[in-house]
């Protein structure tokens, strides 16, 4: 039950932040998401063995990959950005494939 209540919190503040950045003006909103991008690089998957990540990263990794969906579907990513944000995400869905491969 408690991974549920952070997902909801996640979710939660990932809709609060894309609102605030769908009226933030256009370079403002593109620090959020620079912000969010540089996320997914705190427990990179380049310097660290899938299994040897923190508990910590699978949290960071999944708010920041909320909060970027709910910038994009409020289109705040601009097309240009949309590679990037596909390209940190699939890091996301690599570390939960491993990981689910062992539960």
């Amino acid at each position: 039950m408690e991974d549920m209540q952070d997902t909801i919190v996640r979710w939660s503040a990932a809709k609060g932040m894309a609102r605030i950045s769908q009226r933030l003006p256009g370079d403002l909103a593109l620090q959020v998401l620079d912000t969010l991008f540089g996320l997914f690089s705190i427990h990179s998957t380049v310097e660290t063995a899938l299994s040897d990540l923190p508990e910590v990263a699978e949290g960071t990794w999944h708010g920041a990959c909320l909060a970027c969906a709910e910038m994009a579907r409020r289109g705040v990513i601009a097309p240009d950005r949309l590679s990037e944000f596909i390209e940190s995400s699939s890091k996301v869905w690599g570390y939960v494939i491993a990981v689910s491969s062992f539960a």
